[in-house]
């Protein structure tokens, strides 16, 4: 299974998409410069940062079914899965955050004024 992760986060990197996107924002906070070598050691503590990411995002979204299926009496047609979005995910990293949770409420950030 974890070989099977490692490969999953691997491949991940290599297309455009958010899971890229986090890499590269990763490797230079990460990962020290090699100037002899010109490239980053240590990359492999990045690709299992993002392979663990993934990982709470796969129990996350197999939680959320859960539940519904769990209510559902035997012979009855199974809802459709919630599937991975990649505009959700984005949505998320630039902080419109919304649980999977049922019944949680959004959170509002409050600012406090100064103190002068």
């Amino acid at each position: 299974m974890k070989q099977m992760l490692y490969l999953m986060a691997a491949r991940s990197i290599t297309f455009e998409c958010e899971w890229a996107r986090i890499y590269q924002r990763l490797l230079p906070r990460l990962c020290t410069y090699d100037e002899r070598m010109k490239d980053y050691r240590g990359k492999k503590r990045v690709l299992g940062r993002i392979a663990g990411q993934m990982t709470s995002m796969i129990y996350a979204l197999l939680k959320t079914d859960q539940e519904p299926v769990s209510n559902i009496p035997s012979g009855q047609e199974l809802p459709a899965p919630m599937l991975y979005d990649p505009e959700v995910h984005r949505k998320h990293r630039e902080g419109h955050y919304r649980s999977l949770k049922p019944g949680t409420l959004t959170r509002k950030i409050i600012q406090l004024p100064k103190k002068t």
